[in-house]
């Protein structure tokens, strides 16, 4: 997983409770590992990710306008 990717996400997210959009892919902003020499393990380590809709090739963006960054635990997301 590199920055840029595009993942699915296992389950779908809904980034607030006032949204009604349930989102299924992100793009990967950054994989962080728990540990430097873990990198290459999925449960060791974190992705940011913007929330994205492949139909509209859209990045969320919060109600501020902001796109919002979201972690996952690496395992929680498939690469496309």
């Amino acid at each position: 997983m590199n920055e840029g990717d595009v993942v699915r996400l296992k389950q779908p997210i809904r980034p607030g409770l006032n949204n009604s959009r349930f989102f299924l892919y992100g793009i990967v902003i950054k994989v962080i590992p728990a540990e430097p020499s873990a990198i290459a393990t999925p449960a060791n380590a974190d992705v940011l990710v913007y929330l994205y809709d492949p139909r509209t090739r859209e990045v969320y963006t919060d109600e501020l306008g902001v796109q919002a960054v979201y972690s996952f635990r690496q395992e929680e997301l498939e690469l496309l």
